[in-house]
């Protein structure tokens, strides 16, 4: 009897349009709600969030960039480099408004939503909930150790929303502007736009292979002309040219401070960071099969 209702049950959500969810796809709705409660009760380790506030609620009240060092005592006065001026402000304008629960909610968002607007791109285009969730839950566990409130937050989200716009396959026409505007927006915001150039020359790259191969009709337009627009985005914030001198010497102090995260992966201030790498990898490496050799055993 109950095996009989449970066929009829079955059979009347198949005819009436009811989706079966899997597992899979209820975890994808919740491990978002799950990184951001981690990152909600991580301690703030980036001590330099501090200056970065004060600058913000400079800029603020000046409606501009601060121009001059306002708190050295011995460099009072000299140009102030304007690296993330936009995060400072944004950042400045959240706890003003909302105090430090208003900044670290706003700053957990834009951090996790660099890897939701990815995970959301993959899924939209057909990838299976069980992929994207272990994708998601493999690369929130490799870079978890970097989150802090500081500029790389809102660094983190415009790359994921630049992998997502390539993900999307939007025609260039539409995707080109988009992505245009993104990469200046994520200059001003954060210096990091070279490392949407590398991710851009990539997938430029791998397309042309394609290309040549035979096993895609198009050219790829889309990363080949973001690419080439990286290069004038990198130049449209305050600092202009100077930017990259400015990178450089930045490159310089935090070696010479032995900031970790300037280090080489085999340094022993990056050793946790190079075992979580590993396993990461490993799991990685395990799933993949596993959901390689299942997706074959169904296609016969």
């Amino acid at each position: 009897m109950v095996g009989a209702s449970q066929d009829a049950f079955v059979r009347a959500s198949s005819s009436s349009g009811v989706r079966r969810v899997s597992v899979a796809s209820v975890a994808l709705a919740v491990v978002p709600a799950i990184m951001l409660l981690v990152l909600m009760t991580r301690p703030v380790w980036d001590v330099d969030v501090f200056w970065q506030l004060k600058l913000g609620e400079l800029t603020l009240l000046r409606h501009a960039p601060v121009l001059r060092e306002p708190f050295a005592a011995l460099h009072l006065g000299e140009p102030l480099p304007r690296v993330g001026w936009l995060a400072q402000a944004i950042m400045a304008a959240a706890r003003l408004s909302g105090g430090w629960t208003a900044l670290r909610l706003l700053d957990a968002l834009c951090w996790a939503g660099g890897f939701w607007a990815i995970a959301w791109a993959c899924r939209r285009r057909g990838a299976r909930a069980e992929a994207v969730l272990f994708a998601l839950l493999l690369s929130f566990v490799l870079a978890v150790a970097t989150a802090s409130i500081r500029p790389q937050s809102y660094a983190a989200l415009s790359f994921g929303l630049l992998l997502a716009l390539l993900r999307l396959d939007f025609p260039p026409r539409r995707a080109v502007p988009l992505g245009a505007l993104l990469l200046v927006v994520w200059q001003n915001l954060h210096p990091s736009v070279s490392i949407g150039l590398a991710a851009l020359a990539i997938h430029a790259g791998a397309g042309l292979l394609d290309r040549f191969r035979g096993q895609r009709d198009t050219w790829p337009w889309t990363p080949m002309l973001l690419a080439i627009c990286s290069i004038p985005a990198m130049l449209l914030t305050p600092d202009g040219l100077s930017i990259f001198a400015i990178s450089a010497e930045n490159a310089r102090s935090s070696l010479a401070i032995h900031a970790a995260e300037w280090l080489p992966l085999w340094s022993p201030e990056n050793l946790h960071h190079l075992l979580r790498i590993g396993f990461v990898m490993g799991v990685g490496g395990i799933l993949w099969g596993g959901i390689a050799l299942q997706s074959r055993l169904q296609n016969g």
